[in-house]
């Protein structure tokens, strides 16, 4: 399955929440900067927010990373350049 970035025009993989952070409970929200450069690249990927201060918030937010690293432009127009951030929010249902 996969996702869309915002409206961005980015397809990227479903979020993966880390089988350690699901045991301990771990829930947050990870916020991931990020720079869009041609053709559509997504480069520059950090943590600004992390999800918390656990080993397993670090598991969420090395995920949110991955996450916004696996994105895929797939639009027909030329993206949009720029740095943008990404929320990623964690939580067990």
């Amino acid at each position: 399955m996969s996702f869309r970035l915002g409206n961005s025009g980015f397809v990227c993989e479903e979020p993966f929440y880390p089988a350690a952070a699901m045991r301990a409970g771990a829930q947050g929200k990870t916020t991931v900067r990020y720079t869009v450069t041609e053709p559509g690249l997504i480069t520059d990927v950090v943590v600004q927010v992390s999800a918390g201060d656990s080993r397993e918030h670090k598991l969420l937010d090395r995920s949110a990373v991955r996450l916004v690293q696996s994105c895929k432009y797939k639009a027909s127009g030329p993206p949009t350049l720029g740095t943008f951030t990404f929320e990623q929010r964690w939580f067990i249902s």
